[in-house]
């Protein structure tokens, strides 16, 4: 599931003719039928096993209840007192095992967040 908060938060740019070339080449000497990948050309298509459903669910209903630090503004964390709201609303039971899934997200969430800040800072 933490590879569908990857993809939903990556900015995406055109893989080139030579990693295309590269891919080809690969999945020719594996076996595997580009036919799929074509299908879906952005590579975007993200399956999440039934179990996921959701935390997904939820985790895409929380991302407006961020915390944000002072001034700057930086996200610390979600505020986890309307994350158990929003559960609340959904008619969702908020388990161990959900908020492990939440917080899973979150991580990932913030390790982008900070990796954007950084670029920000670099740029100038």
């Amino acid at each position: 599931m933490t590879e569908a908060v990857r993809a939903s938060s990556e900015v995406r740019t055109a893989p080139s003719r030579a990693d295309l070339d590269e891919l080809a080449a690969d999945a020719e000497a594996f076996g595997v039928d580009l036919g799929a990948l074509a299908r879906d050309p952005d590579h975007t298509t993200i399956q999440l096993w039934p179990v996921n459903v959701p935390a997904w669910t939820l985790w895409t209903r929380v991302q407006t209840q961020w915390r944000r630090a002072g001034m700057t503004g930086a996200i610390t964390g979600l505020d986890y007192s309307a994350v158990a709201r929003v559960a609340d609303v959904l008619g969702t039971p908020l388990t161990q095992d959900l908020l492990e899934d939440i917080a899973a997200c979150e991580a990932v969430a913030l390790d982008i967040a900070r990796r954007r800040e950084d670029e920000a800072r670099a740029r100038g």
